[in-house]
């Protein structure tokens, strides 16, 4: 079984489009939608449909602990096994049942850990959304705010063979939930932005390096507000950027070990 986890932070015109391309009867996965904003609307909308969770919170949370809050409730009241899977989806993402059966099928056939597939920006195709990369260091950071220029980026364009890649963004990461367990999941000490390669980076060390699976695709509506240096988002941004290579000084240097244990 796969548990979807959807987190919604007002996004429930993406997640009706999301949901009408998907056979929400499926025996393969069951959906969790985590709103953020305790949205009566969509309370009432998700209630009304089959194979679909809905849990919320009076307060909001940052992207790690709203997908952690999710799973644990798989885990405790839906009684996700150690065998079966996570899929962290944003909202902003369109797949097919067909393509997203034939992904799950694929991951389990071959026991991958954690996975991911091809994103686009279109339905045409045209466009790659660039959700792979390599872990980045400080002069990455920095290059990618003052100049513009990330070399991190795997070029999507010239890989069409299943690969090992360093992380990828959080919109879509299928992750087994032995692994999700044996990391205690996303580190909610992240609020927003670098969660997703805090995750991937901890996974590696544990021996679950992430698995890009390119002849699986979907559509990914991205937009970001993180550039302006005057935002909220920017200031958010520069406080992960700050955890994460600092954490990522500490787990290396601690082979890992002070941090596993069960969720």
């Amino acid at each position: 079984m796969v548990y979807i986890i959807v987190v919604s932070h007002g996004h429930d015109n993406f997640i009706k489009k999301l949901f009408s391309g998907l056979n929400l009867t499926s025996s393969f996965y069951k959906v969790i939608v985590k709103d953020n904003l305790n949205n009566k609307e969509l309370q009432k909308y998700c209630n009304g449909l089959e194979s679909v969770e809905y849990i919320s919170s009076n307060m909001q949370y940052g992207f790690g602990k709203n997908n952690n809050i999710a799973a644990k409730y798989a885990i405790e009241i839906l009684h996700a096994n150690n065998s079966d899977y996570f899929l962290i989806l944003n909202p902003d993402i369109y797949i097919t049942d067909d393509v997203l059966v034939g992904f799950i099928q694929y991951n389990i056939r071959h026991d991958i850990p954690f996975s991911t597939l091809c994103l686009y920006k279109n339905f045409e195709k045209t466009e790659h959304y660039y959700s792979i990369r390599n872990f980045p260091n400080l002069i990455d950071f920095a290059s990618s705010f003052l100049l513009g220029i990330n070399k991190t980026k795997y070029i999507k364009e010239d890989i069409s063979e299943e690969i090992e890649v360093d992380w990828c963004a959080g919109s879509f990461m299928l992750i087994k939930v032995a692994q999700y367990r044996s990391i205690k999941g996303f580190d909610e000490g992240y609020f927003m932005y670098c969660e997703d390669i805090d995750i991937s980076y901890r996974l590696s060390l544990s021996g679950s390096r992430l698995r890009y699976i390119p002849h699986f695709d979907a559509i990914h509506y991205a937009h970001h507000d993180n550039r302006n240096f005057l935002s909220q988002a920017f200031r958010w941004h520069l406080k992960s950027i700050g955890r994460y290579l600092l954490r990522k000084i500490f787990l290396t240097k601690n082979n890992f070990s002070r941090i596993k244990s069960s969720l």
